[in-house]
């Protein structure tokens, strides 16, 4: 009888793992965007430890615009740039503490972008989710949900399996991201590289005026001025000194008008609590811009764009905060030539559809075959 039980209890004990395996299992392939966005914030949790000298966090105008592969290779120190698309300024304090949990970076770069939104943009469930849906379980990720999500939408935050049930319809993709994420976590190479999304084109222009000597302001959209005051509230509270503010560069339209008195709104407010700005806009001849050839719309550049925008500034912040140096271990330096090179071949490929104005969108999805090539151009 008691050999009975014991059976019994074994044969429970093996199903009960054996349902906790295969729901883990589910979760793992089902909890999915399908954006470049999971990839971009994944990846950066699989970078060594205490290993990164500069991190950008916020959104498109970012990781459009900057190169961590490029800034390594031409200035020595190494980046991540830790952003999500059409993110609003109230993610960009979880941002920050997530930096600070797994990196002491010299530098941590503030995106500016998320001050132009008005309320219904800085609170749009999708721009949410490309960060909070992609960060580990943990207080910070609990304390972001209650500051930013509605008390009747929490639960499908904190448990996203309610949100991408449905996900079981694209099984084909969602398997192969999940084979993506586990390369990642067993080969730690481009990480970074892997981040990369635009479009491979060259703008539409139309009726663009100079803004050189315009510096008219407006007060702050509601919400995200908010969540500004509320970041900058936190960094002082904390006394945390290694941040700076950046607008990315962008041409203006007359209807833009709103969104640039909004930024020198915003710069002023960040200037008083004795935070530095960094405002291209102002900057498009010395990073040496064309925006018949570098941008691909008036709020991003394109690749040719974000090689001119990524040496200007990698060139100003090591010299103002001693970004570069000797200290990398020869097996970080390893990984980063590494990226580099995946990144040179990139270049070449969004070149060459741009060249052939193929006009398209790009990420991981298209250029797979390159990140795990064996490194032949």
């Amino acid at each position: 009888m008691k050999k009975r039980k014991l059976r019994n209890l074994a044969e429970i004990s093996i199903i009960a793992i054996a349902l906790l395996l295969a729901f883990t299992s589910c979760a793992f392939a089902f909890d999915r965007q399908l954006t470049p966005n999971e990839v971009r914030v994944k990846n950066f949790y699989k970078e060594e430890k205490d290993s990164l000298d500069m991190v950008v966090i916020g959104s498109s105008s970012v990781y459009t615009s900057f190169s961590s592969p490029l800034a390594w290779k031409e200035y020595g120190f190494t980046s991540y740039v830790l952003a999500t698309s059409g993110a609003p300024m109230g993610i960009m304090k979880s941002m920050l503490i997530e930096t600070m949990k797994t990196q002491k970076p010299k530098l941590i770069v503030v995106d500016m972008n998320g001050v132009m939104y008005n309320d219904n943009l800085e609170t749009k469930e999708g721009s949410l989710r490309l960060w909070i849906d992609n960060m580990p379980y943990s207080q910070n990720k609990i304390d972001t949900i209650n500051y930013l999500v509605p008390k009747d939408q929490r639960d499908s935050y904190i448990n996203p399996v309610l949100k991408y049930h449905n996900n079981w319809e694209k099984l084909g993709y969602c398997i192969k991201m999940s084979i993506l994420e586990t390369r990642y976590f067993f080969d730690r190479n481009n990480l970074s590289v892997s981040g990369m999304s635009g479009t491979a084109k060259k703008a539409n222009r139309k009726n663009i005026i100079d803004i050189t000597n315009y510096h008219e302001t407006q007060p702050l959209f509601n919400e995200s001025g908010k969540h500004l005051y509320d970041l900058l509230d936190y960094l002082k509270e904390n006394e945390i000194k290694n941040v700076v503010f950046v607008n990315t560069p962008r041409y203006y339209e007359k209807r833009m008008l709103v969104q640039r008195r909004a930024l020198t709104q915003a710069s002023k407010v960040i200037s008083q609590y004795g935070y530095k700005v960094y405002d291209l806009d102002y900057d498009l001849e010395k990073i040496g811009l064309d925006v018949h050839e570098d941008f691909y719309d008036h709020n991003h550049v394109n690749i040719y764009g974000q090689q001119k925008v990524t040496r200007y500034l990698a060139s100003l912040f090591d010299k103002e905060y001693h970004l570069s140096g000797d200290h990398h271990s020869d097996k970080t330096k390893e990984k980063w030539n590494i990226e580099y090179k995946t990144y040179s071949r990139i270049f070449k490929w969004v070149e060459n559809k741009i060249q052939n104005n193929e006009n398209i969108k790009y990420d991981i999805r298209k250029f797979e075959d390159i990140i795990f090539s064996d490194g032949e151009e």
